[in-house]
């Protein structure tokens, strides 16, 4: 590791306020591969570490003590703790002191000084310097106050506090910069490393740095000072160290190149069976290192749904459905108190009485002791608290009693669109306009051509023209259900109206609003993929204009081997059991898609690597799941009325009395249906790997 930065920055006490400047967020959410924890895991067992590896966090345990952290976390602690290790020159004199009880002694007790002169000072600016006492100014190392940069380095340059620590062997002795040195163990913003284990007996902790860090930023469940010996092992050994680091430089070079690369709106298409949706969750991009990027990799929100015939736009959007008023909803206590609140600024008149009406069910459910604070709460007087109670309960029991049972109201209600719009937006706005690959939101839609399109999208088509900055070019107007359901539910935009309302940007020197209290405006961060099988493009053919408006990628068959469907199952394995003949399932797909092109003059019957799994350990498909799937959609969708091709079916077959004049999916059901299946891979060339 590095030893050279020290020059840059001299002290400790100005690399502790920049490693307080460092967001843990500056660092991706980290998932490691099945390789990358079993790598890990590897390595602690090492060094008698006990671990347990999950995608994004692991805990690890020793001797009874234990940790629990995210790699996010990991990553960046290790990362600071080099950095601190790095720009410390006197990293060596601290290892030394752990020998010298005496110093240790002395330092211990100038820091202990130190600290309490900084609680002395904040008891007298509070007018309560009366109380401190010598107790607790001997235990104000325990309290962590942080002093700013000018009132630390005025503590430290104390003629007593100078003359005390150049009374130290080991300090007079040592020839770096003793200013430095000194920041470094008097500083008062820092933990107390140097522990008293006894009368006169005095201990340096191992987490010398660490500590720091961890102190800076406690956000993992740590038993002790384990995490900062634990962290100490994986700076310590550079192979390791490197290996982390660079798992989060290749991340951060993901993120980005999302960032820059992710289409927004992208049909993924191709013969059933190629893997358009597993090449969604897992190979969207490529780094610049060959590594796939899916959406599995990003911790991103996904909304699924799946496009048919009876498909229409009230069921992608949302519509107004009827809702049985007999049905009340039971609140919780803050959602009461919430509720109560909103009521009092809509309306003071006779607020409480109105709200214990509404809700009586559940207030009826609160201790008496929470029904008392809600009443402090809405500035109820004590001695009419139970009278004004009971008056809106009376109220509320007898409309409950007196409600006309075949009553219902209507109420918006969204579907998969509106709650992705919805997300994207409030996501958008939370991460300040610096949106990155976590604050990205996915809209699948699968066999995108079962369903009619244009139906469907409705006027939302509009919004898919995207500008520059991938906001919508045009806004559309939204009915007021909608614009309701946004403005008004948590679910919608509640919580970032105002922020939705006011959003605007700059294009080519204009001020543009995309959004308005009844129109909407797609959001960058909202990608829109789906998914398309070329086998049924006749089902609803989507016209120009709507295909002009997304990206399209074609999947292909893959052939070759190593055709990973990501659930330890490689194609190139799958093999077919024909009455104890076997043939290679990849063998037999090249050879019937060149028949298949050959019979329909098009590609888009063929079938893909992956139209069939095997239920088996074995990896081979039985003959019925053969007979029933593959060649059941050969037939149907394919030779049915192919008469004059008679490779895989329409052709003789037997002879004398049993003789089949033309194979049809019928022949494959009698006692000869092994026998004729065996002929059909023969008729196409497929080799035979066992008899």
């Amino acid at each position: 590791m590095a030893k050279n930065s020290s020059s840059q920055i001299s002290s400790f006490l100005e690399a502790f306020y920049k490693l307080r400047e460092l967001q843990v967020d500056s660092i991706p959410q980290i998932r490691l591969s099945e390789t990358d924890r079993n790598e890990l895991l590897s390595f602690l067992e090492e060094h008698d570490y006990t671990c347990l590896c999950e995608p994004y966090y692991f805990l690890v345990s020793k001797k009874n003590q234990w940790t629990v952290c995210s790699y996010q976390y990991l990553a960046f602690a290790v990362e600071a703790y080099n950095f601190a290790k790095d720009i410390s020159p006197y990293y060596d004199y601290l290892i030394s002191l752990k020998e010298k009880n005496d110093d240790l002694k002395v330092l211990y007790e100038i820091k202990t000084d130190i600290k309490g002169k900084q609680r002395k000072k904040e008891k007298k600016s509070s007018g309560d310097e009366a109380n401190l006492d010598d107790k607790e100014i001997d235990e104000t190392d325990e309290d962590e106050t942080d002093l700013s940069k000018t009132q630390t380095l005025k503590l430290l340059n104390d003629p007593e506090v100078q003359t005390r620590i150049n009374n130290i062997e080991s300090f007079s002795s040592y020839n770096g910069d003793k200013n430095s040195l000194r920041d470094f163990i008097l500083n008062p913003n820092t933990k107390q490393f140097i522990q008293k284990k006894g009368k006169d007996k005095y201990k340096l902790r191992n987490d010398i740095f660490s500590a720091c860090v961890n102190s800076a930023f406690p956000i993992v469940v740590s038993y002790n000072g384990f995490l900062g010996d634990f962290i100490e092992l994986l700076a310590k050994d550079d192979e390791y160290f490197n290996k982390i680091i660079n798992i989060v430089h290749n991340i951060k070079k993901r993120d980005e190149k999302i960032s820059k690369e992710l289409p927004r709106q992208k049909i993924f298409f191709g013969a059933p069976g190629t893997g358009k949706s597993y090449t969604i969750d897992h190979e969207m991009l490529e780094d610049e290192n060959g590594n796939k990027i899916g959406l599995k990799d990003l911790d991103s929100p996904a909304f699924r749904t799946t496009f048919h015939p009876d498909y229409d736009y009230a069921q992608f959007v949302g519509a107004y459905k009827p809702k049985d008023v007999k049905k009340i909803s039971i609140l919780r206590k803050k959602e009461l108190f919430d509720e109560l609140q909103k009521l009092q600024k809509e309306d003071s008149t006779y607020a409480i009485h109105k709200f214990t009406a509404l809700h009586f069910e559940s207030l009826e459910k609160l201790s008496k002791e929470d029904k008392k604070e809600l009443f402090e709460k809405a500035n109820v007087k004590k001695s009419m608290q139970e009278a004004e109670y009971r008056k809106g309960i009376s109220v509320g029991e007898y409309l409950a009693q007196n409600r006309n049972n075949s009553s219902i109201s209507y109420s918006f209600v969204p579907q998969i669109f509106a709650k992705a719009y919805a997300t994207a937006w409030r996501r958008y706005l939370k991460a300040g306009q610096e949106i990155g690959p976590k604050d990205q939101v996915f809209l699948i839609i699968e066999e995108i051509n079962r369903g009619n399109c244009a139906q469907i999208f409705g006027d939302i088509f509009q919004l898919l023209d995207r500008n520059v900055k991938g906001f919508s070019d045009y806004s559309i107007n939204i009915d007021s259900d909608f614009a309701d359901w946004l403005r008004t539910d948590k679910e919608g935009l509640r919580t970032v109206w105002g922020d939705y309302i006011g959003f605007s940007y700059e294009k080519d020197g204009k001020v543009i609003h995309p959004v308005s209290e009844k129109s909407i405006a797609l959001p960058p961060n909202l990608n829109i993929f789906a998914t398309m099988n070329t086998s049924d493009q006749s089902l609803f053919p989507m016209d120009s204009a709507f295909k002009r408006r997304f990206d399209w990628k074609y999947v292909p068959i893959k052939y070759a081997k190593d055709s990973d469907c990501g659930e330890d199952w490689n194609a190139d394995k799958f093999a077919i059991d024909v009455s104890g003949s076997t043939y290679m399932w990849l063998d037999f797909l090249k050879k019937v898609n060149v028949d298949i092109d050959e019979t329909t003059h098009s590609e888009d019957k063929q079938m893909g690597e992956f139209f069939i799994k095997p239920k088996r350990d074995d990896l081979k498909i039985s003959f019925d799941e053969f007979r029933s799937k593959v060649l059941f959609y050969l037939w149907d969708s394919v030779y049915k009325d192919e008469t004059e091709r008679q490779a895989v079916f329409h052709f003789p077959y037997g002879d004398g009395d049993d003789k089949i004049k033309s194979v049809t999916f019928q022949s494959l059901f009698g006692k000869d249906a092994e026998a004729i299946v065996n002929k059909i891979m023969e008729n196409l060339k497929v080799e035979k790997v066992t008899a």
